[in-house]
């Protein structure tokens, strides 16, 4: 029986990631204030994720698809974001 290791090295992709984002984390606060670099932060994952929903959408054939995102995913989204910033925030000052 072959076993598979993706599991074992994504977790270990997202510890480097994580542990390199302390360290970018620290680095910027000698620079900018906390909300700057959150909102930084936050507008670079927005952008980035709206360019994989533009991907997945034209990805997709033409009669499948669907709006980017439902209202209720909007609704949902921005009210997470905004605790998500808030929260962030706190723990970056």
């Amino acid at each position: 029986m072959k076993k598979s290791y993706k599991g074992e090295l994504i977790l270990l992709f997202t510890s480097f990631i994580w542990g390199f984002a302390f360290v970018a984390q620290s680095k910027g606060m000698e620079h900018i204030g906390p909300f700057s670099f959150n909102v930084f932060r936050f507008l670079l994952g927005g952008i980035t994720l709206f360019i994989f929903l533009l991907v997945r959408r034209f990805l997709t054939k033409k009669e499948e698809r669907k709006p980017l995102i439902s209202k209720n995913a909007w609704i949902g989204g921005s009210l997470i974001g905004v605790v998500l910033f808030i929260a962030a925030s706190f723990q970056q000052y």
